[in-house]
Formats: C-alpha cells, sequence, structure tokens
C-alpha cells in the first residue's frame, strides 16, 4: 500500500471507532408531543461550530440560529422516523445542553445579576406541564373558507424559514426579514389544508411555501386573526418550556453552547 492509502485506511478506521463511540454514548431526551424520552446522539463539535457561527450574526442571530439548532436535532436523533415538531424544541434544546455541555446554565438579567439554573430539575419540571401532544390540531372557518392546522415539524419549519429569509429586503448585507413576511410565513407554516367551497388542497403535500403564502395573504384578516388567537397555545407551550419557577425566561441562543 501506498503512504496516501495507508493513511485513508487508518482515516477510515478511526472514523469507524469514533461511530462506535457515540453509538456507546447515546442518551435518551423527552419529547413533548409523545409524551416519552427518545435516543440521542451526543453533540458534535461541529454541530457546536454551526452554532455558534449562526448565533453570530447581529442582525440575523435569532433566525439563523434556530435554523442550525433545527439541523442539529434533526441530525442527533437517532430514529430518523420521528418526526420533531417546533413545540419540542425547547426542550430538546435545554436537554443537549444538560447532557452533552453542562447540566447548569448560568442566567445574567440586564442588571448583571447572576442566578444558576439546574436544568436537569428544570426538564423535570416542565413535565409536569399539560403540553400539547401531535395529534394536536386546529380548525378555522369563515363564511366558505375552512383552515386545517397542526404543529409543524422541524422540517416543515425549515421550509418556511427559508422563504422567510429569502424575501429579506436586499438593500444591505445582513439585512433582517421585515415583519410583514415574519407574520404571515409563521402562520402559513401551521396550515395543513385549505378548503374554499367544495374545493381543497394539501398545503403540506402538494404547496411550495410561497403558494401556500399567496394564498393566505389573499384570504379576508378575520382569518388571520382567528388562526393567531387559536395557534397560541403552541406559543404559550413553547414559552412554558423555558420558563422557570423564578419566572426566568432562559434563552434559546448560541449562549447554551458556549
Amino acid at each position: 500500500m501506498t503512504d496516501k492509502a495507508i493513511i485513508s485506511h487508518s482515516i477510515d478506521s478511526l472514523m469507524s471507532d469514533i461511530d462506535k463511540l457515540k453509538e456507546q454514548a447515546y442518551y435518551t431526551v423527552y419529547v413533548p408531543s409523545l409524551r416519552k424520552s427518545v435516543k440521542f446522539a451526543p453533540l458534535e463539535i461541529k454541530h457546536q461550530k454551526d452554532l455558534l457561527i449562526a448565533g453570530s450574526d447581529p442582525e440575523l442571530a435569532q433566525f439563523k440560529f434556530l435554523t442550525a439548532l433545527n439541523g442539529v436535532i434533526v441530525d442527533c436523533i437517532v430514529d430518523k422516523t420521528i418526526p420533531i415538531l417546533v413545540t419540542d424544541r425547547p426542550l430538546i434544546a435545554l436537554a443537549i445542553r444538560d447532557r452533552c455541555v453542562s447540566n447548569t446554565f448560568n442566567y445574567i438579567d440586564e442588571d448583571g445579576m447572576s442566578l444558576k439554573i439546574n436544568l436537569s430539575e428544570h426538564i423535570n419540571n416542565r413535565k409536569k406541564l399539560k403540553l400539547l401532544t401531535r395529534d394536536k390540531t386546529w380548525k378555522v372557518a369563515s363564511d366558505k373558507i375552512k383552515l386545517s392546522c397542526s404543529i409543524p415539524t422541524l422540517i416543515q419549519d425549515d421550509r418556511f424559514n427559508t422563504y422567510i429569509y429569502n424575501k429579506r429586503p436586499t438593500d444591505f448585507a445582513g439585512a433582517p426579514p421585515n415583519t410583514g413576511d415574519i407574520f404571515i410565513g409563521e402562520l402559513a407554516k401551521f396550515i395543513d389544508i385549505i378548503q374554499i367551497g367544495e374545493q381543497s388542497i394539501d398545503c403540506r403535500e402538494l404547496l411550495t411555501p410561497t403558494q401556500v403564502v399567496s394564498i393566505l395573504e389573499r384570504l379576508p384578516m378575520s382569518i388571520t386573526y382567528e388562526l393567531t388567537e387559536k395557534l397560541r397555545p403552541a406559543r404559550e407551550q413553547e414559552l412554558a418550556s423555558v420558563e422557570t419557577d423564578a419566572e426566568v425566561i432562559i434563552p434559546i441562543d448560541a449562549r447554551l453552547f458556549t
């Protein structure tokens, strides 16, 4: 064998050993929508790098970070057939921090006051909440218009996040998406089926995010108001997942992974 072939073989062997070590380091993460824990692979340095890079953009930090976090969660879950919902994401992020970085998080408020949060205890306490399951659906109707909605998966979330990101102004580098596109995109990602009269269409299977948004924008404003109200429990769950008993909101951003 040539030196190059020997090095290549050694690298392949090393990678195989790393994969075996990862399998031995599997841990379980509680998934709220399933009401049970599932296996996750440990966080890799590459994952940490991706999260830190995504969180470093001053204008798009939160937007890019959540997209990167979606990718990390999808990559780390062992059973790829399990769809993770956006409402699962906050507790899963805290669990990854708990198991792969540190089980404590040092929260510093605007006044510089520090509070050490035990993430293991926080996650166990959040399990006691009445959290939404994956069979939760909503119906929104006005005259002959009916919308069927459910909580989007991380994959569906990414599709609409890409749409929102691509709609941002191009006047200057790093410009964030405008508020209107974010608002409509966030609503549209929850829609499964749009029915108008006798005609209905499956938004998630047949339409692109651009097409879903273009239809939603043509509907009466009363629909968006009712839709916003119906989807409030999902947003409240995301907040409840990260609010401690001391009423501190744990930030889901790059600080979790440093």
